[in-house]
C-alpha cells in the first residue's frame, strides 16, 4: 500500500483511539506548524452554507490576485477535498508530507494529545498554508464554533456567520438561541462579524456577542439582494453592500440561497478591503466560483444539493419551486413532464421534519428512497416508517444507492427531472457513480 494510501486510512480510522483535545492542545500542536498572525484568517460558523460562503469568498479573493488557502468539510468523495490552496485541492504528495509531519509532532509531543480526526485534518491544512506562504486562510467549523477545533486560532482577522438553524441539537443545544451562542463563539476581540441576519432569536444572540467583543457587526438579510431572473444554470440578481449596489451579478447555479451565502461573502470582501471594494472583482469571482453538491447538475436534467437538515431541505425545495420545470400538460402531446427525487438521510438528523417539508411542497411525482453507505444511515425499514408519516407521492424503497439512482435515470423521461437531495453523504456517493 502507498504512503498516501496509507495516510487516509490512519485518518479515517482515528474516532477509535483519540478523542477530542482542549482548544489550548490544540493550539499548542498548531504553534508547531503555523505563526499566528503570518497570514490573515477569516473564521466561518453557521449551520447552513457555511462552504458556499467560503468558495464565494475565495473566489473573489482570487481575482484580486491574493493567495488563498481553504479549509472546509465534509468531503464528498476525497479528504484531499477538504484542503485548497488558490482553489486547487491539496496533492496526493503534499497530503502525505503534511500527515508525517503531524505524526512526528504526535511522537514528539505524546499520543495522550492525539489530534481527533477533524484536529488531524486541520493541523494538516496550516502546515500546508504555511510551508506555502498564503496571504489569506478561509477556516470553516466543522462543528458549532466556540469549542471546534478552528477556534483555537487567536489572531483573526473576520469572522462570518452564516444562517443558523436546529441541527446538531444533541451538541449545541435545542433552541436557536443556544445553537447561535455556540456559533458566536467563533467572534473575536476587536474583530469585525459579518452575520445572516434570519431570525431575531440568533440575531439578537449575534448582536450581544459582538457588542461583548467589541465587533463591528455588519447584518445581511434578504432585503438586501434583488433576484432578476433564474433558471436552470444561473441566477442572475443585484445586491447592496453598505453605501452602494453592486448590479449585473451572475451565479452559475440553480440554488437560490446562494444568492444570500454570495452576500456574506461580498460584505466580507469589503471590509478585507477596507471599504475600497473592487466590483469587478466581485462579478468575476462569483461568477466563476463552483461549489459541488448544492444544486449541481451533475447530468443533463440531474440535480445533486446537499441538503441534509430541515432548513436545508426547505431552501432546496425554494429553489426547485422556483425554477421552470413546473410540472404540466401543455396540450402539446408531448405529456406531461414529471419532478423526481431520490432520498436518503442519516438517523441523527429531524428526518421526520424533512420528509414532512418534502410531502407538504408536493413538488415531486415519484420518490426513490435507500439507505446510505454510512453506519449513520436509515435503513430500508426506518426509511418506510418515516414515509409511512406523511402523505408522500408514490415511493419506491431501496436496498442501496447505486439501484436506487439506475432505477430513477432509467424511469426519467427527457423532459423530467431528477433532483438528489437529503445527505452530503448521498451526494458524495452519486458524484463517485457518475
Amino acid at each position: 500500500m502507498d504512503r498516501y494510501k496509507e495516510a487516509c486510512n490512519y485518518i479515517l480510522g482515528i474516532p477509535r483511539f483519540a478523542g477530542k483535545n482542549t482548544l489550548s492542545d490544540t493550539h499548542a500542536l498548531l504553534e508547531r506548524v503555523y505563526e499566528e498572525g503570518s497570514a490573515k484568517v477569516i473564521h466561518i460558523a453557521g449551520t447552513n452554507g457555511k462552504g458556499s460562503v467560503t468558495e464565494y469568498l475565495n473566489s473573489i479573493l482570487l481575482e484580486e490576485g491574493k493567495s488563498v488557502g481553504m479549509f472546509t468539510s465534509p468531503h464528498l468523495v476525497r479528504m484531499n477535498e477538504r484542503i485548497k490552496i488558490n482553489g486547487s485541492d491539496i496533492s496526493d504528495e503534499d497530503f502525505t508530507a503534511c500527515y508525517e509531519d503531524i505524526m512526528d509532532i504526535i511522537k514528539k509531543e505524546g499520543e495522550d494529545k492525539h489530534p481527533s480526526f477533524f484536529e488531524f485534518l486541520f493541523l494538516m491544512a496550516m502546515d500546508w498554508f504555511s510551508k506555502k506562504g498564503v496571504e489569506y486562510i478561509l477556516l470553516e467549523t466543522g462543528l458549532g464554533g466556540r469549542l471546534d477545533a478552528t477556534n483555537c486560532i487567536r489572531q483573526k482577522d473576520l469572522c462570518i456567520i452564516t444562517k443558523i438553524g436546529l441541527d446538531h441539537t444533541e451538541y449545541l443545544g435545542d433552541t436557536i438561541e443556544q445553537i447561535a451562542g455556540e456559533k458566536a463563539g467563533i467572534i473575536a476581540e476587536g474583530v469585525p462579524t459579518v452575520f445572516y441576519d434570519n431570525e431575531d432569536e440568533s440575531t439578537g444572540v449575534i448582536k450581544e456577542a459582538c457588542r461583548a467583543k467589541n465587533s463591528d457587526c455588519y447584518p445581511i438579510n434578504v432585503q438586501n439582494a434583488e433576484i432578476t431572473s433564474a433558471d436552470k444554470q444561473s441566477i442572475d440578481f443585484s445586491l447592496g453592500c453598505r453605501y452602494y449596489r453592486i448590479r449585473g451579478l451572475k451565479l452559475t447555479t440553480s440554488a437560490l440561497y446562494q444568492v444570500y451565502n454570495a452576500q456574506l461573502s461580498v460584505m466580507g470582501a469589503y471590509i478585507l478591503s477596507d471599504g475600497n471594494l473592487d466590483r469587478k472583482a466581485v462579478r468575476e469571482g462569483l461568477l466563476k466560483a463552483f461549489w459541488p453538491g448544492r444544486m449541481e447538475q451533475i447530468m443533463p436534467g440531474v440535480f445533486v444539493d446537499g441538503a441534509h437538515n430541515a432548513d436545508g431541505i426547505e431552501a432546496f425545495l425554494s429553489s426547485v419551486r422556483g425554477l421552470s420545470d413546473v410540472p404540466e400538460n401543455d396540450g402539446s402531446g408531448k405529456g406531461r413532464t414529471h419532478r423526481l427525487l431520490l432520498f436518503g438521510v442519516v438517523k441523527d438528523k429531524n428526518y421526520d421534519l424533512m420528509i414532512k417539508k418534502i410531502a407538504d411542497s408536493k413538488l415531486f411525482d415519484h420518490i426513490f428512497a435507500a439507505p446510505l453507505e454510512s453506519a449513520r444511515s436509515l435503513s430500508v425499514t426506518e426509511l418506510k416508517e418515516a414515509f409511512s408519516l406523511s402523505e408522500v407521492p408514490e415511493t419506491e424503497f431501496y436496498d442501496d444507492v447505486k439501484s436506487a439512482f439506475e432505477d430513477a435515470l432509467a424511469s426519467k423521461g427527457p423532459e423530467d427531472t431528477l433532483y438528489i437531495a437529503g445527505s452530503l453523504y448521498l451526494a458524495g456517493q452519486i458524484k463517485e457513480l457518475v
